[in-house]
């Protein structure tokens, strides 16, 4: 029974809108990441990575 709620609670954190929110964000500039000439997934890891140490994430 712990699990079960283990799992309630793992997606009551993953359908938060927030999160969905920043999951939607991702999509969107991986999206228009891939469609640039010349720039990769490496080179969107490196642009992305100052982005998210601004980022305010709050843990259960």
């Amino acid at each position: 029974m712990e699990s079960l709620n283990n799992l309630i609670f793992g997606f009551s954190i993953a359908l938060d809108p927030v999160n969905l929110m920043y999951v939607f964000i991702g999509v969107f500039a991986g999206t228009i990441i891939g469609m640039l000439p010349g720039l990769g997934p490496i080179s969107a890891l490196a642009l992305m990575i100052p982005i998210t140490f601004n980022l305010n994430l709050q843990l259960a």
